[in-house]
């Protein structure tokens, strides 16, 4: 048979199973065995190698969609306010809401909500490891939230500044009063000349 490389766009993941959001339609046959045989092929045919962890592209963070919040309005309000307020599965990092609605799960007196319940054993196995990842992403949210809630001037608006008094107008010269002190200078004494004569007398004295 032929096989053909696709660009392919996942989502979220649970346990062994990630569903596959774009690039594969529903009926088609996909290779699960002999992957670098083809990758190895298709790099011969002139065409780059798309096993490359590098390569990879997270999808954008749009946070939760409309569809997401529709989903979390039908749990009760004290589950629907904690669901909103985690917003992310700590085992898949996917949002809650995007696949159903998020089973709820006690964790060492904790409720944890996950996107489904292939993530309940994974959390119930490394329970302080996905604890400290609700954390995390809470301290992060809150300090984005407290930058958002700033204060700040529209970047269009002018810079208004205040007028000072004690300075003068910049246009305007500046006077300035200098207090001029007489100086009353004494006449340099005369020098009179000295003579041979009187030199030698100067010596000797």
């Amino acid at each position: 048979g032929r096989f053909e490389i696709r660009n392919v766009v996942l989502g979220p993941i649970c346990g062994e199973q990630i569903v596959i959001l774009k690039g594969v339609t529903q009926g088609e046959q996909v290779a699960t065995r002999g992957n670098f045989l083809i990758d190895s092929q298709m790099q011969l045919a002139g065409n780059p190698s798309l096993i490359d962890p590098t390569r990879a592209e997270p999808l954008p963070d749009e946070g939760l969609s409309e569809t997401m919040l529709a989903t979390l309005s039908k749990l009760p309000k004290t589950d629907q306010k904690l669901a909103e307020n985690q917003r992310i599965c700590p085992v898949t990092m996917m949002y809650l809401g995007s696949m159903g609605a998020p089973p709820k799960v006690d964790v060492n007196g904790e409720t944890v909500f996950i996107c489904c319940e292939g993530c309940r054993e994974s959390l119930l196995e490394h329970p302080q490891k996905y604890l400290e990842i609700i954390k995390t992403a809470d301290a992060s949210k809150n300090q984005f939230d407290s930058e958002n809630d700033m204060e700040l001037p529209p970047l269009d608006m002018p810079e208004i500044m205040e007028f000072d008094d004690s300075l003068p107008p910049i246009d305007m010269p500046m006077d300035m009063e200098i207090e001029h002190e007489s100086l009353k200078l004494k006449p340099p004494r005369p020098v009179t000349p000295q003579t041979a004569a009187g030199q030698k007398k100067k010596a000797r004295q």
